[in-house]
């Protein structure tokens, strides 16, 4: 018997392997779609793009891949930069070795010290053995932020 996908809420995009799985010999499969808005495309794409393209570089053999995928990057955003120039300021690539910007400071105002978690990202704390305590992790952004709206 054939099988699709897994009953349930979804926010996924339907690209082509999806829509096979939609539209394969399942009786019964009902698949509720909406259209994208256009105000959330650009997001979504990117978002699925993003996936991918994490997916594919870290397939890329072991032995070059840091160059090889930061070469691949610099040429994916070469022909992004080429479809809305405007869009951009300056050369978008990652020069090589790829680095991380972790903060900025100067001698009045040293840069202060991280958090455990990341700072791009949601996390729940939990209060869990071997996880950041939340009142240090709390400090720690505290530190570091120009402003906080609630806690």
């Amino acid at each position: 018997m054939p099988t699709g996908p897994d009953l349930g809420l979804y926010e996924a995009l339907i690209d082509q392997v999806l829509e096979r799985q939609l539209t394969g010999n399942v009786p019964g499969l009902v698949a509720q779609r909406a259209k994208v808005e256009d105000v959330d495309l650009p997001l979504i794409l990117a978002d699925h793009v993003g996936k991918h393209l994490a997916q594919a570089l870290r397939a890329l053999p072991a032995d070059e891949r840091r160059a090889q995928q930061l070469a691949a990057v610099n040429d994916l955003m070469a022909r992004i930069q080429a479809l809305a120039p405007d869009a951009f300021v300056g050369n978008a690539a990652v020069p090589e070795p790829g680095e991380w910007l972790h903060g900025i400071g100067s001698p009045i105002r040293p840069v202060p010290p991280r958090p455990q978690t990341p700072l791009s990202g949601s996390t729940l704390l939990t209060g869990s053995p071997g996880e950041p305590a939340l009142g240090q992790e709390l400090a720690a952004e505290l530190a570091s932020c120009d402003a906080v709206d609630l806690i």
